[in-house]
């Protein structure tokens, strides 16, 4: 397992505000409740606390104005300039930077790991800024950027001797802060903001704390931009809020395999992500002990695949500070916590204790990397069906049996070793760049099996590669009913175009039920070219487990072996230096499927 940046353990925690004052806590401060805070999350089995200075309780500076509103200097709030030296020449507050090093202290006497978001200006649908900066562009007002700059100069020097934090982030998911409409703009403030950080701790990694990023180059932090200037990428992977996601209860298929599935897609930038936030969004939205059987399954999934730690939104639930900003506004804000504000386990404290307990019992000390039998590959068509596009291709091949990494290849130089590359439902005219193209059909060359699924996207060149022609294409969407070879059902798929191949030198594995060509492959080199003329990938974010038999075909052309195993089970599989490996099982289903218990996860030793 890799574990992320600053860390030397998989992390397993939340995101925390206290029990007794929610957002509040640093302005109704209360150590006592803190430390009882910090105390059951502990018992919980929690080993890290994602943690907020609140960015208008940490840097309350106001703008002071002369004639005609104009801007004269920034003051502290007893009306004083900020000074030449001491925390204040930073704008920041004596009394709430001496509270959070208690909290810091606290964390590390129940060894609870801290990662700090330093510009909390967005915290639960509102935002909390500095007065002076009051209706300013937070990316690009020149004030904006001093005041930034400075906070996190001072506070950054001022916490960095303290052993508790192990990872800084500019704030919580800043893209919310401002408009940004030019990705550039996104560039410059992300670089200054890291850049500044560094300069004053260049001991810590830097985490992303974004959520809702892309592969789109033209959109505002992308996973190109968070990848390059940050160390680790953060998924916030809530089905309800992400497109495509959300099709079941959350502890069923396909919901539970959304967290893992957008967390390896982010590491497709080639940084490590990890699962920042993840919540069920409270006893209003699903039973309790669902949320326990979601986490549990998310939290082996994480592990099993490498992802470096989950954390759940939040600590506790709201119930002592409902009436304030910003729980009286926004109804799901003030019951998601782990434990209840009375600090008793709810299903989430309890999935995270049992999790924490078993691991302990394994017998080795660190689980070794999965064995990754293919590389997925995004490509720069639309960022919705990218994003489809890797969802379901991780359901599939979770479920025929093969385990799989992802490349953004637009903002890579090179495809990682593999010798199995798969690119779902291509779409569009504008695939990927010809010489990225060039780079999949060289590995073919070389010895790999490449396969390209398709909706609507177009190769060139395409048939002499391929071993096929066109017969036409219209762009009439249509339901094709076909069968492939070795099984004995009926797949229906829906494309967004009609498209009919002819065979020319291809060997076909599967047809429509016109006889025309669905699933071909040609030798290509010392490899093999595979090509699915359907965008199966966006038919199978569903409960119903059948078109994985699909992949599994492809798999046998790509030379891969998949196991025989009922499709709710996943299974990766870990080698040993000693030859040996370790299996893990897991039934993502909430029924008993291929001999494992619903939600049973199983880890075995094999020698």
């Amino acid at each position: 397992m890799q574990y992320l940046p600053g860390a030397n353990d998989f992390l397993m925690g939340c995101n925390y505000w206290s029990s007794e004052a929610g957002i509040s806590m640093w302005n109704k401060w209360s150590l006592e409740a803190v430390e009882k805070d910090f105390a059951a999350l502990k018992e919980s089995g929690m080993n890290c606390v994602r943690l907020f200075p609140l960015w208008s309780d940490f840097q309350p500076v106001m703008s002071a104005c002369g004639c005609n509103g104009k801007h004269v200097e920034f003051i502290m709030t007893d009306g004083s300039p900020l000074p030449e030296n001491g925390l204040a020449h930073w704008g920041l507050s004596e009394v709430m930077m001496e509270r959070f090093r208690k909290t810091a202290d606290l964390a590390l006497k129940y060894d609870l790991k801290l990662i700090v978001a330093l510009l909390t200006g967005w915290m639960s649908g509102a935002l909390f800024t500095p007065p002076a900066l009051n209706g300013k562009n937070l990316f690009s007002d020149p004030d904006a950027l001093y005041l930034e700059t400075l906070f996190l100069r001072g506070f950054v020097s001022e916490m960095k001797d303290h052993p508790a934090i192990i990872a800084w982030e500019p704030g919580n998911e800043c893209n919310c802060l401002s408009t940004c409409q030019d990705p550039v703009v996104s560039w410059n403030w992300m670089n200054l903001i890291v850049s500044t950080i560094k300069l004053a701790d260049p001991s810590r990694p830097v985490y992303s704390g974004m959520h809702g990023s892309t592969i789109d180059q033209k959109s505002c932090w992308n996973q190109k931009i968070l990848g390059e200037l940050t160390d680790s990428l953060t998924t916030h992977p809530y089905p309800t809020f992400t497109k495509f996601c959300g099709k079941s209860a959350l502890n069923t298929i396909p919901a539970v395999y959304h967290a893992t599935a957008e967390t390896l897609y982010y590491q497709g930038s080639g940084k490590p992500a990890f699962v920042e936030e993840i919540g069920s969004l409270g006893p209003e939205f699903i039973a309790d002990e669902r949320t326990e059987e979601y986490l549990r399954k998310v939290l082996y999934s994480a592990y099993a695949h490498g992802l470096g730690g989950v954390l759940w939104w939040c600590g506790f639930a709201f119930e002592k500070c409902s009436e304030q900003l910003p729980y009286r506004w926004i109804a799901l804000e003030r019951n998601l916590g782990a434990l209840d504000a009375d600090r008793k386990p709810l299903g989430a404290a309890r999935a995270m204790k049992r999790f924490s307990d078993e691991i302990k019992q394994l017998p080795f000390d660190k689980l070794p990397a999965r064995k990754v039998d293919c590389q997925i590959i995004s490509t720069v068509y639309d960022k919705d069906s990218a994003w489809k596009a890797a969802y379901g291709s991780f359901i599939l091949s979770t479920q025929a049996g093969f385990e799989a990494d992802y490349c953004n290849i637009a903002s890579r130089d090179a495809l990682g070793e593999s010798k199995f590359y798969l690119v779902p439902s291509i779409s569009g005219f504008h695939v990927m760049p010809l010489a990225k193209y060039r780079m999949l059909l060289d590995a073919a060359k070389n010895g790999a099996a490449v396969c390209f699924t398709s909706g609507n996207g177009m190769l060139q060149p395409f048939c002499s590669e391929f071993g096929c022609r066109i017969d036409y294409t219209a762009q009439i969407p249509s339901k094709t009913v076909f069968t492939i070879d070795g099984y004995d059902d009926e797949f229906t798929v829906e494309s967004p175009v009609t498209r009919h191949l002819l065979e020319n030198g291809c060997e076909v594995h599967g047809r429509d039920v016109e006889g025309h060509p669905v699933l071909i492959s040609r030798a290509y080199g010392k490899g093999k070219l595979i090509y699915l003329d359907l965008p199966v990938e966006y038919a199978a974010i569903t409960s119903e487990c059948r078109l994985y038999k699909i992949y599994r075909k492809i798999a046998e052309l790509a030379g891969v072996n998949c196991p025989e195993k009922a499709p709710e089970i996943g299974i990766t599989r870990h080698i040993l230096p000693d030859g040996g490996e370790i299996k893990i099982s897991i039934n993502y289903a909430d029924y008993d499927a291929g001999g494992l218990k619903a939600d049973e996860v199983k880890i075995e030793k094999i020698f």
